[in-house]
C-alpha cells in the first residue's frame, strides 16, 4: 500500500503544479514541479526511467504554454544537472553528447543509449519546449536562440542548429551566419545538425556564402589529421590510393548533401565521386577524434 501511494505521488503533485500555471501561478508551478523531478533525480530502474519520460511529455506542453522561457529555464537546468553528473569529460563546456545521442531529432542513430538514459530524455524535452515557444510565439527564435547559446554544455548549440532549421524562414540572419562560419562548418561535436541545416538552407544563403563552403569542400579535408589518426590504430601510415579515397568519400558526401542546388559543374563533380558509394549523415567516424583534436590545435 505505501509503495502505490509513493507511486500516486508525483500524478497527483504534477497536476497540482499544472493547475498552479493555468491559475497563472507560474513561479509555484515550476517550483512544485521541479520537486517532482528531484524525486527521480537518479532513476535506474527502467520503469523509473519510462515514468520519468513520462512525466516530463505529458505536462511539457502545459508548462510551456503557460510559463514560456521559465519552463525551458527549468529544463535547461535539469539537463545540466544530468550531463555534469554523468558526463565522460573533464572540461565545462564539452559533453560528447554525439556519442550517445548522435541526432537531437528523433533518429535511428540514437538507438538505445541505457547510460544516458535520462540525459536524452531531457534532451528531447528541452528541444519540443524550445520548439513549442517559438510555435506558440511566446519568445521569438532569435531570443530562444540567444539563451540557449548562453549555456555552457555543447549539447544547447547543437539544439540550436536544430531549431535554425525548423524555423529558418525567420532567422535567416543566424542561418547564414552559422552556415559561413569554418569552424562550424568543421565542428565534429554537431556535424550532423549542420549537414542537415545545410541541406535545408544552402539554396536560400548568398551566392557569397554560397561560393565559400564550396571552396571549403574544394580545398577537401584535413589529410595529415587523417594520416596521425590512422597510424595512431593501424600502426602503419595509410597508402597513397587509401588518402586518395579518403578525400573522395569527403568531398563526395559534402557534395551530396547540397546536390539539388549545385551548379552543374559542382553537380558534375559531385555525380563523378559518388559512382561507387553512397553518403552517410552519420559523422565521419574513422580516426574524427585525431581530426577534431588537430583542427583545435
Amino acid at each position: 500500500m505505501e509503495g502505490e501511494v509513493i507511486m500516486l505521488l508525483p500524478a497527483k503533485m504534477s497536476s497540482l503544479a499544472i493547475r498552479f500555471a493555468q491559475e497563472g501561478r507560474v513561479e509555484e508551478a515550476l517550483s512544485l514541479f521541479e520537486s517532482v523531478l528531484v524525486a527521480f533525480s537518479n532513476p535506474q530502474p527502467s520503469v523509473d526511467i519510462w515514468r520519468y519520460g513520462e512525466l516530463l511529455s505529458k505536462n511539457r506542453p502545459i508548462l510551456v504554454s503557460c510559463g514560456g522561457i521559465a519552463t525551458l529555464e527549468l529544463f535547461c537546468k535539469k539537463l545540466t544537472k544530468a550531463i555534469e553528473t554523468s558526463r565522460e569529460s573533464d572540461t565545462v563546456v564539452e559533453d560528447y553528447s554525439y556519442r550517445w545521442r548522435p541526432a537531437i531529432e528523433n533518429h535511428s542513430q540514437n538507438g538505445p543509449r541505457a547510460t544516458h538514459e535520462v540525459e536524452s530524455i531531457l534532451i528531447s524535452t528541452v528541444r519540443d519546449a524550445a520548439e513549442q515557444i517559438v510555435q506558440e510565439q511566446k519568445a521569438s527564435v532569435q531570443e530562444v536562440v540567444h539563451y540557449l547559446e548562453n549555456k555552457a554544455h555543447s549539447i544547447f548549440h547543437r539544439i540550436v542548429l536544430y531549431l535554425l532549421r525548423i524555423f529558418a524562414y525567420g532567422a535567416l540572419d543566424l542561418v547564414s551566419d552559422c552556415l559561413s562560419n569554418r569552424k562550424e562548418f568543421d565542428n565534429f561535436d554537431s556535424y550532423h545538425e549542420y549537414v542537415l541545416l545545410l541541406q535545408a538552407c544552402f539554396a536560400h544563403v548568398s551566392s557569397h556564402i554560397q561560393s565559400g563552403i564550396l571552396q571549403w569542400i574544394s580545398e577537401g579535408p584535413n589529410v595529415e589529421a587523417y594520416k596521425l589518426g590512422y597510424k595512431k590504430w593501424m600502426g602503419h601510415e595509410p597508402t597513397g590510393e587509401m588518402v586518395a579515397a579518403y578525400q573522395d568519400t569527403w568531398r563526395r558526401d559534402w557534395l551530396s548533401f547540397i546536390s539539388d542546388t549545385l551548379p552543374s559543374f559542382w553537380l558534375n563533380m559531385g555525380l563523378l565521386l559518388t559512382q561507387n558509394s553512397s553518403p552517410t549523415l552519420q559523422r565521419p567516424l574513422l580516426y574524427a577524434r585525431e581530426a577534431r583534436n588537430q583542427r583545435k590545435s
